[in-house]
């Protein structure tokens, strides 16, 4: 019997050949590695198929690429949010996802990376979920560095057709270099990410509100969720979607009390998660009553704790209808402990009402919390990027959403920053009135 196919999985002698219809458990004295694809001639003995010759032939791979892409069908369900940029997303994500999903059943070699908190983590879930055992890593941070980079391609060095996803992250103009790496070393890169950008990221595909006209407010996670329900029925995937809303404060829907502990849970979870491969630790959390509640009480006695003492370490500046907040945090926040310094200046900034502008700040970043009415005003992104302007040599990357948004400093110009961002600040109000 001859048959075109791929060779999607090996151990040893054993080789598993698909031809986009069917799938072929085959032993050869060859040696063949995943990949390899072309005419395979198989014939019949008492233990199972056995390959007794293989031309080579690389066109063979498109044709079975089409065969298994053409035999997916997805659910068509409704989404939780459903308006114009849902849709938009939707229309777009679903052939992604879909090539995802053919990319993997033939054996190509894929790492899912997730941005270190809840929304970040869910969208990691949901991509497992759908995928099943996947390589895949926590990102320490909102940006793909060189040496993030550096280390995926070692890993993925002489792999077949490898793929990166990257979800909840890189978007910002510092995750060029990583990518452009990743690019020079032939691996296909697509990214899921609803940060807003100067530039659109060189990859080659993305996924993001932005790119159809909507904003931060659907979180990566969320759209991952619901991108990948289209072909898989998980029972906890719709259950995440919230979680990943919650986690990043989303305003598009009312968010269950469960939903935002939840958030909050994964957020504690990350940060002392130091080990590859966490996701199927993560999955078996929220799968177990007993570890929620007691990591959520924790969760709430050291929220509490940083209310209660956060008044300590507080500055205020009140103008006209808008109180300005300095918080220190590194006196606040123990180092490499939850909260970090970024959720603890969200909990501070969560005790006060919606004309509130807070900057956090510590030896070597400066985050900022913005209320919606005082966006109005000034911006997260409007001030990392006139900082960027000004002190090009003392913030060494910055971004995020127009409420949330940090920056990594020199310790050097830390304080110089923070009190020009106070000046920025104060300048607006002053043209506001």
């Amino acid at each position: 019997m001859n048959i075109e196919g791929i060779i999607i999985d090996k151990n040893k002698k054993v080789y598993t050949i698909t031809n986009g219809k069917e799938t072929f458990t085959v032993y050869s004295e060859n040696n063949l590695d995943i990949g390899q694809c072309g005419q395979f001639t198989l014939t019949m003995g008492p233990h199972g198929y056995k390959c007794q010759d293989f031309v080579q032939r690389d066109e063979v791979y498109d044709k079975v690429y089409k065969k298994v892409y053409d035999s997916l069908e997805y659910n068509r369900k409704e989404w939780l949010i459903k308006d114009d940029v849902t849709e938009c997303i939707k229309r777009k994500g679903v052939d992604v996802i879909k090539h995802i999903i053919t990319s993997h059943k033939l054996g190509r070699k894929i790492m899912v990376r997730f941005h270190n908190d809840a929304d970040g983590i869910v969208g990691g879930l949901a991509m497992k979920m759908l995928l099943g055992k996947i390589l895949n890593f926590q990102n320490r941070g909102a940006i793909y560095t060189p040496m993030f980079a550096i280390n995926d391609i070692s890993l993925l060095h002489n792999t077949f057709k490898p793929m990166v996803i990257l979800i909840d992250f890189g978007s910002a103009d510092e995750n060029k270099e990583g990518l452009t790496l990743l690019k020079s070393a032939g691996i296909e890169t697509i990214i899921i990410d609803h940060h807003p950008y100067d530039e659109k990221p060189e990859v080659d595909y993305y996924i993001s509100p932005w790119e159809c006209g909507g904003d931060s407010q659907y979180p990566a996670g969320y759209i991952t969720c619901e991108l990948v329900m289209e072909f898989t029925d998980n029972d906890m995937i719709p259950k995440l979607r919230t979680i990943s809303l919650a986690g990043d404060k989303s305003n598009l829907i009312h968010l269950s009390d469960d939903d935002k502990n939840k958030a909050i849970i994964l957020d504690y979870l990350a940060v002392y998660s130091r080990f590859p491969n966490t996701l199927s630790f993560y999955e078996s959390v929220l799968t177990d009553e007993n570890i929620l509640r007691s990591i959520g009480m924790m969760t709430d006695e050291k929220i509490g704790a940083i209310k209660k003492t956060a008044k300590h370490y507080v500055k205020e500046k009140k103008f006209d209808g808008l109180t300005l907040v300095l918080l220190h945090l590194d006196k606040l926040v123990k180092r490499q402990e939850f909260p970090s310094k970024s959720k603890a200046a969200g909990a501070v900034f969560e005790m006060y009402d919606d004309s509130v502008i807070l900057i956090g700040y510590g030896k070597k970043l400066i985050t900022l919390r913005i209320s919606h009415n005082a966006q109005k005003i000034i911006t997260a992104r409007e001030i990392i990027k006139e900082m960027k302007r000004l002190y090009p040599e003392g913030v060494i990357s910055g971004g995020g959403h127009d409420g949330a948004a940090s920056m990594r400093c020199d310790p050097v110009f830390t304080d110089i920053i923070v009190d020009e961002v106070v000046k920025l600040i104060e300048m607006k109000v002053d043209g506001n009135n």
